[in-house]
């Protein structure tokens, strides 16, 4: 078959018109990758796509190092330095299009070198802005040009030292600050210095807390209290008050024999405390008081240490330590031990109590009578058995209950004593025996080891236990 030169050839021209025609990308994607960006050297200048962190972006990189800045203006203010840029570049050279901001940088040295430890704020607009650096003593500055690549340009000249500016006295009429408030806001936290900051006509520092809770800021305040024509004088510190409740510290200096006080105060409607420190003169003696109360009408606390004597009072409860001694009014209760020292109990009541007799048959009783009285693990105390007009019977060793419970982890013996009984009066002991915990004395023996029985118990019979033992 012959083909056609002139033909083909026409068809491909109008092919190619086409394909020119068409707009480029019109259908295409960048799938998972992204468009790398290189200037003519051939280094990598931008990344459009998918970044290699996983996010989507047009990422600019190794940008050209940016301009220097101007030299800083650098002027004192109060309570640290003013640093400003006038948006220009020291070569004169225009805001590059990849300017992302200048970084402030001050120093106490020098000569210093810009690193992130000499960075105190940055200007983020090319237009120039004056920022403030906090400061006690003098500072130099220079500035760095940053891009949104992350380059420095080489920092500026220095400008420096510049130190804060002091409050001069001279420059205020009259040496009086007009309004005569100082405070470091109108609202939330805030301190205010004010001549009746302490309360009507007295200086002070008033705190506040910013807390909505607060009914009254806390408080810094001296003065001088009266006692009987003499002044003491006072200082106070006062936490804010909310819910009702407040608590301060203040401290009193002695004068006229009143004593100082370092007082510890909360709401004085709903308690009151004070740590107190008494010195009457060239007495020798000195006393410490630390006194507690819930509500005016509530029960209080004391202790009190004055000369040798140790008090500690709760209500009508006393515990007085002297060198004599201990002396307690009201229950004591001692956990631990009492080494190189005499207990003197004077409580002289005694617990009644009525001893069983099993194992004896049907006896009758004239008298079954007991009292007692425990101190710490020991009781003391005495049973007293009298058997009536009808005699006991049996040959089971007879058991006679204790008060309380009894140790049984060894056997524990206490005196007795028989009377009227046939073989039997004269000395007796009542035993516990080991074993399960109980409140009663196993066995009652005479002086030949012999168990009492049942039979043991005539008529008219009388046993007497008396001693203490060791309860559990």
């Amino acid at each position: 078959m012959t083909q056609n030169i002139g033909a083909t050839l026409a068809s491909i021209e109008r092919r190619l018109a086409a394909v020119e025609r068409t707009s480029r990308l019109s259908s295409a994607s960048l799938d998972d990758t992204a468009i790398e960006i290189r200037d003519t050297g051939g280094s990598l200048r931008a990344l459009v796509g998918q970044q290699p962190d996983g996010t989507t972006a047009v990422n600019v990189v190794n940008g050209p190092v940016p301009p220097t800045p101007t030299t800083p203006l650098v002027q004192s203010v109060l309570g640290g330095i003013a640093a400003s840029w006038d948006g220009a570049f020291a070569d004169g050279s225009i805001t590059p299009l990849d300017f992302a901001r200048v970084e402030v940088h001050s120093s106490a040295s020098s000569g210093f070198t810009p690193t992130p430890d000499t960075l105190q704020s940055t200007i983020e607009t090319p237009q120039g802005a004056t920022v403030t650096i906090p400061a006690d003593t003098p500072l130099y500055v220079r500035l760095v040009t940053r891009n949104t690549s992350g380059t420095g340009s080489t920092a500026s000249a220095q400008n420096g030292p510049v130190a804060p500016a002091p409050v001069v006295a001279d420059e205020v009429p009259d040496d009086v600050l007009i309004g005569k408030v100082i405070q470091t806001g109108t609202t939330g936290r805030r301190v205010v210095i004010s001549p009746d900051a302490g309360g009507a006509s007295t200086p002070g520092v008033a705190l506040y807390s910013g807390d909505p809770g607060e009914t009254q800021p806390g408080l810094l305040s001296s003065s001088t209290l009266e006692f009987g024509g003499d002044l003491q004088p006072r200082l106070e510190l006062q936490a804010p008050t909310a819910d009702s409740g407040g608590a301060k510290l203040m401290t009193v200096s002695p004068a006229g024999g009143h004593g100082g006080q370092w007082m510890l105060d909360t709401n004085d409607t709903r308690s009151y405390c004070f740590i107190q420190g008494i010195g009457g003169a060239n007495t020798g003696v000195s006393t410490i008081k630390a006194f507690a109360q819930d509500g005016s009408a509530g029960t209080s606390s004391l202790v009190q240490v004055t000369g040798t004597q140790v008090l500690l009072q709760r209500g009508l409860s006393r515990l007085l330590v002297e060198t004599a001694g201990l002396t307690a009014e009201g229950a004591l209760t001692v956990t631990g031990n009492l080494r190189g020292a005499f207990l003197t109990v004077d409580d002289t009541s005694w617990s009644a109590y009525t001893p069983v007799v099993t194992g004896a048959g049907s006896p009758t009783y004239t008298t079954r009578t007991g009292w007692y009285r425990v101190i710490g693990k020991e009781v003391y105390f005495c049973a007293y058995i009298v058997v009536g007009s009808t005699a006991g019977s049996g040959s089971s060793p007879i058991s006679i209950t204790a008060p309380t419970d009894i140790d049984r982890t060894t056997r524990q013996v206490v005196s007795a004593n028989g009377d009227s009984m046939t073989g039997n009066s004269g000395s007796l002991q009542a035993v516990s025996l080991p074993g399960t915990v109980s409140p009663t004395f196993d066995r009652v023996r005479n002086s030949t080891g012999t168990n009492l029985t049942g039979a043991s118990l005539t008529a008219g019979a009388t046993i007497t236990i008396q001693g203490s033992y060791r309860r559990p």
